[in-house]
């Protein structure tokens, strides 16, 4: 086995299709879309479609972060995401204290250029605090951020790979959160005819959404109760010179070595990848180097692998689409609804390019 592997024991979701990974991981087969109109209007004054979440189907803030001054709509807004999927990964795991050891690696919206940060340095104290009130932890001191957007899950995942395997620990987690349930943001790529409306065909429907995964070191002492879903075998990252907010030429180079560096460098493919999720949102920027990316590594992909798009389901749900793909690829490699392996890929407006191969527990 490559050293860079480890077990995916729990991933959570929540989307505008399930609260829940199995109901996420049951709407996403059904193709079951979560697309509806909302209450923000564009600027031709119809309302965006959107695919978010009920206000009722997430928890409420605790009174010490209600009460907060200065905390934006939009960190609000991920703080109340993130709590369903911390439950439903750390609820009843390990002994007393266990999850106390255990750090997060998690991804935040990507900073547009010309807004502000969206994220404040103390969001993870703030996490920390939103769900320790539902008596669930983690470690805060070897706790990461990474603002990289839609990339960023997958980043996040790699981190957190890194910690277990250079000995860090046992057990990590690693996810995003991400929401464009922004009115300021909705504006800006509104202006731009980023998107998908009635006059704008090359455009995404906005999403928002939350994604965890429990991640295990291979060989790790076991836990009472904890199973296991797959294998994540490793994460490949490229950076893309030409990227939206760049006046670099774009050729796609970005995603393509992501996926070299993932499918020839660091592991030996047993067989070529029948499975693909691709985080694509529906824009052709994004579909033009996934093609490059595609044919460069035809040896390694089946020329008949099925893709995966995710996004026709729950929108693009930004930094959380890494690892909610991540997490549907085990669910559906475990119960055979997906062959073996399953390439992930995301890419982000900035440079960040990732790509995650996941496959069975044995082999």
């Amino acid at each position: 086995m490559a050293k860079n592997e480890a077990i995916i024991h729990r991933t959570g979701m929540v989307t505008a299709i399930g609260l829940g990974a199995a109901q996420t991981f049951s709407s996403v087969k059904a193709g079951v879309a979560g697309f509806a109109e909302s209450s923000v209007l564009d600027s031709r004054f119809e309302p965006f479609i959107m695919a978010t979440l009920p206000e009722d189907a997430l928890p409420e803030l605790i009174g010490e972060i209600e009460e907060r001054s200065g905390l934006t709509g939009l960190q609000r807004r991920l703080l109340r995401l993130a709590a369903p999927v911390f439950e439903e990964v750390l609820s009843e795991l390990g002994p007393p204290g266990f999850t106390d050891q255990i750090p997060l690696f998690l991804a935040t919206p990507e900073k547009h250029p010309e807004l502000a940060e969206p994220i404040s340095s103390g969001f993870l104290d703030l996490l920390a605090t939103q769900t320790g009130a539902l008596g669930l932890s983690f470690n805060r001191s070897q706790s990461v951020l990474v603002t990289s957007g839609r990339a960023g899950g997958l980043m996040a995942v790699d981190q957190a790979l890194e910690f277990l395997v250079d000995g860090g620990g046992d057990y990590a987690l690693a996810g995003g959160i991400d929401s464009f349930l922004d009115l300021i943001h909705l504006a800006t790529l509104d202006r731009d005819q980023r998107i998908q409306t009635s006059q704008v065909m090359d455009g995404f429907i906005p999403g928002e959404g939350a994604g965890l995964l429990l991640l295990g070191r291979l060989g790790a002492p076991p836990v009472p109760g904890l199973e296991s879903l797959a294998r994540l075998v490793g994460v490949g990252l490229g950076v893309e010179t030409g990227h939206r907010h760049s006046e670099e030429p774009y050729r796609g180079d970005g995603l393509a070595d992501a996926f070299h560096r993932l499918l020839t460098k660091y592991i030996a493919l047993r067989t070529q990848v029948p499975t693909i999720f691709a985080g694509l949102n529906g824009e052709n920027f994004g579909a033009k180097e996934f093609g490059v990316a595609r044919l460069r590594s035809h040896k390694e992909l089946l020329p008949e692998a099925m893709v995966v798009h995710p996004v026709d389901c729950f929108g693009d749900i930004g930094a959380a689409l890494g690892p909610v793909m991540l997490g549907l690829a085990a669910m559906g490699i475990q119960d055979g609804t997906y062959a073996a392996p399953g390439l992930v890929c995301t890419s982000s407006d900035g440079p960040q390019r990732a790509a995650a191969l996941v496959d069975v527990l044995a082999g």
